[in-house]
């Protein structure tokens, strides 16, 4: 480096392998082919620049930060990892169970979800048999004498009042 303190500090080093590189381009350059960067991390949260020493290295990130496949063959092909669990689940059921008896293939996904029910909607119920063609006047019928059934059904569920 510049011992007088000027614009020169010296060869960059590589902090993995302990060489120095002419420039920082070719530290650069030399960090892209020796050395790993996560592709997640990149792609969904924006980080840049972070190197990882070797593959086993970038491994245990994977699988401490996001989801690995387990699966032996995925091990060895290697870069097998996702950023959500529904996303390795979605692999598993694709890559996994294409060979599997059809009913061992369903995977359950996690879903969120909320259910709202608007205030003004009456219950319909019905005893089981199957209601008339939609759009049908015979249908209207059926369900304007549901929820009239439902209603009184709640009006007589209800306290009396004595006097």
């Amino acid at each position: 480096g510049d011992q007088d303190g000027g614009p020169f500090k010296g060869h960059p080093l590589c902090e993995f392998c302990k060489l120095r590189m002419y420039d920082d381009n070719a530290l650069w350059t030399h960090l892209r082919k020796s050395h790993y960067t996560c592709h997640l991390c990149e792609r969904h949260r924006g980080v840049t620049n972070e190197f990882l020493n070797n593959y086993d290295d970038l491994e245990a990130h994977f699988r401490s930060l996001h989801f690995t496949c387990e699966d032996e063959g995925c091990l060895e092909q290697k870069f097998v990892a996702f950023n959500s669990e529904v996303e390795l689940q979605a692999h598993c059921a694709q890559t996994h169970m294409s060979n599997a008896p059809r009913r061992s293939r369903q995977v359950a996904l996690p879903v969120q979800w909320t259910l709202t029910r608007r205030p003004d909607a009456d219950r319909a119920t019905y005893s089981g048999e199957t209601l008339p063609r939609s759009g049908s006047r015979e249908r209207e019928r059926e369900e304007r004498r549901i929820t009239q059934d439902n209603r009184n059904a709640a009006k007589s569920d209800e306290p009396k009042e004595e006097a």
